[in-house]
C-alpha cells in the first residue's frame, strides 16, 4: 500500500481552446491548488498560448510543432509530468473543489492504474452524469454503452477526466497514437 500525499501533475491538452481556457482555468487551479500543471498546445492558431503564458505564468505550456492530435499532446505531457499521478482534463472540463482527495484515496492499492470521473454535463435542461461505461463483445465488436453512474466499476477511464498512474503510463508506452485525432485511444490504454 502507496502512503498518500502522492504528487500530481495534471495535463490540459489543447487546439484552439482559448475561450474554454479563459472560462475554466481559473476553476482548474483552484480545484488543484498545489499541482504541477502542464498544458499541451497542439499547434492552435488562436491566441492560446499567449493567454496561458500572460494569465498563468506558473503553468508549463508545451507548444508542439504541427497538429498532432489528441493522444499525441496527452502523450508529451505525460511525459513532461513530474508528478506520480497524471490527471487529464479537457480544456471544457471544470472540476468540482475537492475532486482530488477521493480519486487518490484509490491510489493507495498497488494494483491500481486508472481512476476515472463521473462527469456532469447540462443537456436539455437536464443534469445528465456519465462516467462508468460498460462493453461487450458482440458479433467481433466492443460496443459500448453508458453504465449506472453509482457504479464502481467502469471498462475504461476517460482521457478527457481520469487519473492514471504516471510509471506504469509511461511503461504501456501512453495512449497509441493511431488514434488520430482522437477517440478510443483511452478505451485501449485503460
Amino acid at each position: 500500500m502507496k502512503q498518500l500525499p502522492l504528487t500530481v501533475s495534471v495535463i490540459i491538452p489543447n487546439r484552439n481552446g482559448v475561450d474554454l481556457l479563459k472560462l475554466h482555468l481559473p476553476q482548474v487551479m483552484k480545484a488543484c491548488a498545489g499541482c504541477e500543471v502542464i498544458v499541451v498546445d497542439d499547434a492552435s492558431s488562436d491566441q492560446s498560448v499567449e493567454f496561458v503564458r500572460e494569465k498563468f505564468p506558473g503553468i508549463t505550456v508545451l507548444q508542439l510543432p504541427r497538429h498532432s492530435g489528441f493522444s499525441s499532446a496527452v502523450n508529451r505531457g505525460v511525459t513532461a509530468a513530474n508528478g506520480e499521478i497524471a490527471v487529464l482534463l479537457n480544456t471544457d472540463t471544470v472540476p468540482a473543489s475537492g475532486f482530488l482527495a477521493p480519486l487518490l484515496t484509490h491510489f493507495q492499492d498497488d494494483a491500481v492504474f486508472a481512476v476515472g470521473c463521473l462527469d456532469r454535463s447540462h443537456e436539455n435542461g437536464h443534469v445528465v452524469t456519465r462516467g462508468r461505461g460498460i462493453a461487450v463483445w458482440e458479433k467481433g465488436f466492443y460496443l459500448h454503452r453508458r453504465g449506472n453512474p453509482e457504479s464502481r466499476e467502469s471498462a475504461w477511464v476517460s482521457g478527457g477526466s481520469g487519473v492514471f498512474k504516471t510509471a506504469v503510463w509511461r511503461m504501456l508506452g501512453g495512449m497509441d497514437e493511431i488514434y488520430a485525432p482522437f477517440y478510443w485511444e483511452d478505451v485501449d490504454l485503460s
